[in-house]
């Protein structure tokens, strides 16, 4: 796992598990390419990696590291993590961009190996969100965006359809369990198929959830106040949970939530 960063301080990390088998030509070849690699030319491709030498801006982040995981003691077992940063915030009309983010990590496991993801976990930097100050019955301009991007699940096979949960912890701030009943009814109020929320629960016992997949100071840990939301997700897929956890800190930080975040989705059925 990678150590604390010195600069930018919007951290985006994300951790996999479930199980990753190498395609046989990949164990085979001799290559320079890994994880890391892959992603800088994945993202690069996309328009989506910063370029250094414009003073780190015109891409949605900046890369930070990647790799495949060594097989630990939890299960799922973790496959592999990345890592970027940028310094500037997110513009109001614009979500976090977790969704390209989960879309590129696919696209280049997608290349290592056969891919079953179990579990995601990921931490967001809510902190870089800027907000109008608005209340959280009115949506605002990144909700309006959102909701047009849950366009792209409106008409999935109701096969596809994965009961999940979704534990969000906000570390050392307590916040986030107060807002927990709000966001509940905010999200019941947002008509899409994306990510419909059934319930909450401030006790859901998730022994991954309650341990951080980096260090502390990359964002607010250790684990200690957190929240548990189920509800049904419209396919089981890095595109959806990307889109689902732009929704969660959109809606989180519209009830005040501005701390980075650890999100821990697993499916329950």
């Amino acid at each position: 796992m990678p150590a604390a960063l010195s600069s930018p301080a919007n951290t985006m990390f994300m951790t996999l598990h479930g199980w990753l088998k190498h395609h046989s030509w990949w164990e085979a070849n001799s290559h320079e390419m890994d994880a890391y690699s892959l992603f800088v030319a994945r993202t690069s491709a996309m328009r989506l990696l910063a370029d250094a030498r414009q003073g780190d801006s015109g891409g949605a982040w900046g890369m930070n590291d990647a790799g495949e995981a060594a097989n630990g003691e939890s299960s799922p077992a973790p496959i592999a993590w990345f890592q970027v940063s940028w310094s500037d915030s997110v513009p109001v009309d614009r979500p976090i961009p977790a969704q390209p983010f989960l879309n590129c990590v696919g696209d280049v496991l997608d290349r290592i190996g056969e891919v079953r993801v179990e579990t995601v976990q990921l931490v967001l930097p809510l902190q870089s969100l800027i907000t109008t100050g608005g209340t959280p019955q009115y949506p605002t301009a990144r909700t309006f965006r959102l909701a047009q991007d849950a366009g792209w699940f409106a008409d999935i096979n109701p096969r596809e359809r994965r009961p999940i949960r979704v534990t969000i912890d906000s570390g050392r701030d307590p916040a986030i369990q107060a807002a927990a009943s709000g966001m509940q009814e905010t999200m019941a109020g947002f008509r899409h198929s994306a990510f419909v929320c059934d319930s909450y629960s401030l006790s859901q016992h998730d022994p991954l959830a309650a341990r951080s997949p980096v260090v502390d100071q990359l964002w607010n840990g250790p684990p200690q106040h957190r929240v548990s939301f189920t509800g049904v997700l419209a396919e089981w897929s890095l595109n959806a949970i990307g889109w689902m956890a732009a929704f969660l800190s959109d809606t989180a930080n519209r009830h005040g939530i501005s701390t980075p975040i650890l999100l821990t989705v697993s499916g329950t059925g």
